[in-house]
């Protein structure tokens, strides 16, 4: 009941919200008595899906501008209360085929995002999807937020470009900045089609094919799955 008191009328927008985590985040919103506001324009390759909030039309705000599209903050920001950033692009392979790509979607468009953000709505709490890529293999198990920072990819040294615009947002007194690492996530509306996000989803389509789930190595690799239901309640 606490719960769904602290989110009754109160007004979140989530970028990235067609996409996995995102659409699973905003329906939680809702359900809890949020007003919800999507802003994804669907990117191919990133995930987002018209689909996936469907069945919430005309009962959740939706915007199709990409994040870095700074002319429509007014009307998307001017009555958030709360931003959770889910935007950018997934695929940690794509990022390396395609790292100017990845460069734009996940760290300039993020840079002109927060930027635009603390001057139409200077101090606002903003939680920012960062990923535990930028930790690179880890040292030391379990990871712990000082575990030292060694991206292996594109993909996760954007992102910790992106973290640090936040962070350095939140220390100069202009946003509520916080930010997540995480880790494999999985659940409904996982984007199977989307390749180069990890081995759960290669491992999630050769179940539904039928085909073998092959393990490298000696099989005693350590992961750590977290169900989406768990992230967004978190």
């Amino acid at each position: 009941m606490t719960e769904n008191r602290r989110w009754t009328g109160r007004n979140a927008v989530v970028t990235g919200g067609l996409g996995f985590i995102g659409s699973n985040l905003a329906i939680r919103l809702h359900e809890l008595g949020a007003r919800v506001t999507v802003v994804d324009p669907c990117v191919p390759g990133c995930g987002g899906k018209a689909s996936n909030l469907a069945h919430l039309a005309g009962e959740v705000r939706i915007f199709p501008v990409g994040i870095e599209q700074t002319e429509n903050y007014p009307e998307i920001l001017d009555r958030a209360d709360v931003v959770f950033n889910l935007a950018g692009e997934i695929s940690h392979s794509a990022s390396m085929r395609d790292p100017v790509r990845d460069l734009e979607i996940n760290t300039l468009a993020q840079l002109k995002f927060i930027r635009a953000l603390a001057a139409v709505r200077p101090g606002i709490r903003v939680v920012y999807a960062s990923t535990r890529q930028v930790c690179g293999r880890p040292v030391a198990l379990p990871a712990q937020e000082d575990h030292p920072v060694n991206p292996t990819d594109f993909n996760g040294i954007h992102k910790r470009a992106a973290e640090q615009y936040h962070l350095l947002h939140f220390r100069l007194g202009l946003l509520d900045s916080i930010v997540l690492r995480l880790t494999n996530t999985y659940g409904p509306r996982l984007a199977l089609d989307v390749p180069g996000q990890g081995f759960l989803t290669v491992f999630f389509n050769r179940a539904l094919s039928g085909e073998p789930i092959e393990v490298f190595g000696d099989g005693t690799q350590l992961r750590d799955p977290l169900y989406v239901a768990d992230a967004v309640d978190a």
